[in-house]
């Protein structure tokens, strides 16, 4: 495994980091004190449009670089080590697009495409979760049989779907222009077999924007309800053009390593904090991270992110060279997660009464790391779907590591 970058991607990697430093350090802890309505950075996203980190996995002849999983792990460690919500607004649009690239019919994507592309502030959606369907809403550890799981219904009535429910924590709820929703197509069938994906423009009649959820991290990076009543929209719209599919290359290009890398990038900038603080510090005599407390805990935090981005680096490795491996995406979910919020804990600690002062950016760095801990499901859900998965390679007589 080589996991130096190409000259092309230390480019970008460079461009992100300028972008972050210039353009979102300026406004980032003005973005997290302001109310959850009203600090939505519109005017960042064209800024970043224009270099297109909005539009970073397009393919090539739709306007992007259809940048890879490593491509896109790079550009997140400089975004988010400067702010995890402002570098999500725009990675949610680079997995989003592949619901079309990887999984929408030609004609599809000549309709969606040119407009992803051709608008600085074309934002896009996937609304899955329901108030009845949270880690269930996926077929990972368990498939949701009739009557439970997704229930917002899309009934065929001729030429046309016509689309009833309700979703709630949507990213980008609020700010999209385009969305992919989870739908049940078939209300006999269970999950697995009954749910399809319906491409929706936000101004279809009949879809409006419910309460805006005010979280306490990833506060600049909004999540909703989004109500669809009698929603109808044209047979063409149905992902794929079939009921109950979705291509398996939706899987890749760096959706499941996406919440595991603003991990990683906020664990990595709550830890340079601290030793900087540590190394300026005094207490009884000498700077505090001579004390051996303190300085047992700031190895501990860099032991952890050293195998975190290891783990997170390999897993992007594979998604790369030979496609996602389920197995390998969810571990590095789960550790990557627990390791940021303990470091971002345990380097709050150091600043003692500073680290819970809203001034200081370590207590952010925290709230965070704990708020994006319910991203892409919690990791409680991820260990059972991780279950899953070994249980189905013991049984199939696989090995269980790739």
């Amino acid at each position: 495994m080589d996991f130096e970058l190409t000259e092309e991607q230390r480019a970008i990697q460079n461009l992100a980091c300028e972008f972050a430093r210039n353009e979102i350090q300026p406004i980032a802890m003005s973005l997290d004190l302001a109310s959850a309505k009203e600090n939505f950075p519109w005017e960042l996203v064209k800024k970043g449009s224009k270099l297109g980190l909005r539009t970073l996995t397009l393919p090539p002849e739709w306007g992007g670089i259809g940048a890879d999983a490593i491509t896109q792990l790079a550009v997140i460690d400089e975004l988010a080590y400067v702010d995890v919500s402002c570098s999500k607004i725009f990675s949610k649009n680079w997995t989003a697009c592949r619901y079309i690239i990887a999984g929408g019919t030609e004609e599809q994507k000549e309709r969606f495409l040119p407009l992803i592309r051709d608008n600085d502030t074309y934002l896009l959606a996937t609304p899955g979760t329901e108030p009845g369907a949270g880690a269930d809403k996926d077929t990972g550890y368990y498939d949701a049989p009739p009557g439970e799981g997704i229930m917002t219904s899309a009934k065929r009535k001729g030429d046309r779907y016509v689309i009833n429910g309700r979703k709630h924590f949507i990213s980008h709820g609020p700010t999209a222009s385009l969305y992919i929703f989870r739908v049940r197509t078939d209300p006999s069938a269970p999950v697995s077999k009954g749910v399809s994906y319906m491409v929706i423009p936000r101004d279809t009649p009949g879809v409006s924007i419910g309460a805006i959820h005010d979280k306490i991290g990833w506060r600049a990076y909004p999540q909703s309800e989004i109500i669809l009543e009698n929603v109808e929209v044209p047979v063409e719209n149905l992902l794929g053009g079939k009921e109950g599919y979705l291509n398996p290359g939706v899987a890749r290009g760096g959706r499941m390593i996406e919440v595991p890398a603003h991990q990683m990038a906020v664990a990595r900038a709550a830890l340079d904090a601290a030793v900087a603080y540590a190394g300026g510090r005094r207490q009884g005599g000498k700077i505090i991270i001579q004390h051996q407390s303190v300085a047992q805990d700031l190895a501990e935090c860099y032991t952890l992110i050293e195998a975190g981005r290891a783990l997170l680096w390999r897993a992007a490795w594979a998604d790369t060279q030979k496609g996602a491996d389920r197995a390998l995406s969810r571990a590095t979910h789960i550790f990557c997660t627990e390791a940021s919020q303990k470091i971002c804990l345990t380097t709050l600690r150091i600043f003692g009464g500073y680290g819970v002062m809203r001034e200081m950016p370590i207590q952010k760095y925290l709230r965070d790391a704990l708020t994006m801990g319910h991203g892409e499901s919690t990791e409680r859900v991820q260990k059972l779907a991780l279950a899953k998965l070994m249980e189905s390679r013991f049984k199939a007589g696989m090995p269980l590591l790739g």
